[in-house]
């Protein structure tokens, strides 16, 4: 039970980490180029957050796997839940800011990707 608590916590982190890191990058390469959020991202910059949101849920997943072999699946599904959930709190703070396109797109990949990387993890394993 330990090692699936930690398991989830660790692909939390990795994936919160990772993306903290990258949206204050693309703060500092947006519109107003100075991280205050005056303005929303244009289309290719959320589509690199996005792209980068799913390749950190793949890796989210597969760390999850690497931490808890044995409940994996189980754990990843939880952590998939959980990135879900934080997701949605922090989306709707930002739901005016940025196209609905880019919200559905983001939610709608969490939960898949991490399994993505669980499954990648399985089968290199």
């Amino acid at each position: 039970m330990l090692r699936s608590i930690a398991s989830i916590t660790a692909g939390f982190l990795t994936w919160s980490s990772l993306f903290l890191a990258t949206t204050t990058l693309v703060e500092r390469l947006g519109p107003d180029g100075a991280g205050t959020g005056a303005a929303a991202p244009g289309p290719g910059l959320l589509g690199l957050v996005l792209a980068l949101s799913i390749a950190f849920s793949v890796v989210a997943g597969w760390v999850t796997f690497k931490v808890d072999r044995v409940r994996a699946l189980g754990s990843s599904l939880i952590l998939g839940v959980l990135l879900l959930a934080v997701g949605i709190v922090v989306q709707r703070q930002s739901w005016d800011a940025m196209p609905l396109w880019y919200h559905l797109a983001f939610l709608g990949a969490l939960i898949p990707a991490v399994l993505l990387g669980y499954r990648l993890a399985v089968t290199r394993s």
